[in-house]
């Protein structure tokens, strides 16, 4: 059987209306299919947890957004139940890596018909993530985001991925950038003056931002991208960039790859894993190879 954890207010209603369309044509086809909807933060995973105590799973299908995924994936790391996706967030990163079509129905052609794949998945702190973290910046960014009000009504007229960018701009006058040190694989490297680490196992975060061009889902590897010694002005008209992914050239950018990456700020900064805010460093993040099957 099939198992569905819907969240029906990913993206302000969208995965309500999703999972509508999806259940007709679920019915048609005579699948046998379970259905649960998500009620409050991390009842995504309470979910799975409860689905796997009653017995056999076939497949869990998440439908929302990247935040709907993270809490699916934590309880399937390591089992041979594969993990679907239906995007219907405002971001959508996991499903842009995977080459997931965004149309609900393709999205659950593909899911009833392809066979499962492995990927990478990273831990940080105990706690897995799919796509990326981000210390500092784009952290204190993700939190105000999703605590905005903005958000929300970006997400009901289907602009969601564009509160980010907003949110970016109103934090640049106020986040101060410190001094990290990074220890990668074991070896420690000094920044001064970081704004931000990013570290993915995919090429996208915040909404089609390219922030690692290089990550990929299969590689054993982390890709990690910190952008310090930077002046504002200089950050500011550049912060475009990183939709192409052409920011890596850019001076006051350093680009790295590694199975361990640990990062220790000079004051605690915040961090985000696949969007959601709820980590302050230091953290250590390790790539975990072939760890998740994939429909």
């Amino acid at each position: 059987m099939i198992t569905f954890i819907v969240n029906p207010l990913s993206a302000g209603g969208r995965g309500q209306k999703v999972w509508s369309k999806l259940e007709p044509i679920l019915n048609e086809k005579g699948i046998q299919y379970a259905v649960h909807f998500t009620e409050y933060p991390a009842h995504a995973r309470e979910l799975v947890k409860t689905v796997f105590q009653a017995g056999e799973v076939q497949a869990v299908v998440a439908v929302g957004g990247d935040g709907t995924v993270h809490e699916v994936a934590q309880d399937l790391v390591g089992t041979e139940v594969p993990l679907g996706f239906i995007p219907c967030g405002s971001g959508n990163d996991f499903a842009r890596a995977l080459r997931i079509p965004v149309d609900c129905v393709k999205a659950l052609e593909r899911i009833l018909t392809h066979r499962p794949h492995k990927i990478d998945m990273a831990k940080i702190n105990g706690h897995y993530f799919v796509n990326g973290a981000g210390v500092g910046f784009d952290a204190a960014v993700a939190k105000l985001s999703n605590a905005s009000k903005m958000k929300c009504w970006l997400n009901y007229v289907k602009l969601g991925r564009f509160a980010y960018a907003a949110n970016a701009l109103r934090m640049l006058s106020s986040f101060r950038p410190t001094d990290v040190v990074l220890t990668i694989d074991g070896e420690r490297v000094p920044f001064s003056h970081v704004w931000l680490v990013a570290v993915c196992n995919v090429p996208y975060y915040a909404g089609g931002m390219k922030i690692c061009p290089q990550a990929a889902w299969d590689d054993g590897r982390l890709d990690v991208c910190i952008v310090h010694n930077m002046r504002r002005v200089t950050l500011l008209s550049n912060l475009t960039k990183v939709f192409s992914g052409s920011h890596v050239s850019v001076p006051g950018v350093t680009m790295f790859r590694a199975r361990t990456v640990s990062v220790e700020p000079a004051e605690r900064l915040y961090v985000h894993t696949d969007g959601e805010c709820y980590l302050t460093t230091p953290v250590t993040m390790t790539i975990h190879s072939n760890a998740l099957n994939v429909l």
